[in-house]
């Protein structure tokens, strides 16, 4: 078990044999990835979202953002998003 930000995983191994190697490789994969996706995620939070232009690609990377908060169930990510891809709730400044 290993923790990262809020959350916590658990690495479970499966039986030895062929099978139990191709699942390790998977599970290990999916970590991979998650702590790929949290780092990215918590990246795009600390730099803004004023830094990516006000155009279409805007709307993918934000939605996009929103897709891995979803995934990860971060929580903080999701509500700073929010204001973000709601229509009409976008910050003033």
């Amino acid at each position: 078990m290993w923790a990262t930000s809020q959350y916590t995983f658990c690495e479970s191994r499966s039986p030895g044999g062929l099978q139990g190697d191709r699942d390790d490789r998977h599970a290990d994969r999916r970590i991979q990835l998650t702590r790929i996706a949290i780092d990215l995620l918590h990246k795009a939070m600390h730099r803004g979202v004023d830094v990516v232009p006000d155009d279409f690609p805007r709307s993918t990377a934000l939605l996009g953002y929103a897709v891995l908060a979803v995934e990860l169930e971060d929580v903080d990510a999701a509500a700073w998003l929010n204001p973000e891809v709601v229509p009409g709730s976008r910050r003033r400044t």
